[in-house]
């Protein structure tokens, strides 16, 4: 595996990790994610952010518009934190 590639699977990782950051420092780990990560990312990045975080408004609407998975919805954070087992769990056991 080339340095590249170690570093571009590092950087899928660290965004799949931001699930078990606490919801209010979400957007603060993204782009602290986004200032660095590798140029063969940029879709990836892209796509997290408009559906998973919410883009940046353009022009009047300088705010962050609504992602798709509203945060709350995504984040694992307390449920990880309180070992609350997923939904999910007790419909199929």
């Amino acid at each position: 595996m080339s340095i590249l590639d170690n570093n571009v699977s590092k950087y899928v990782k660290m965004l799949a990790c931001l699930a078990f950051v606490p919801k209010e420092d979400v957007i603060d780990g993204f782009t602290v994610l986004e200032i660095t990560y590798p140029e063969k990312l940029k879709q990836i990045f892209k796509y997290f952010e408009e559906n998973y975080k919410g883009a940046k408004g353009r022009g009047r609407n300088s705010g962050r518009k609504k992602p798709r998975f509203d945060i709350e919805i995504w984040n694992c954070y307390k449920r990880s934190k309180h070992n609350i087992p997923d939904k999910l769990i007790f419909f199929f056991s």
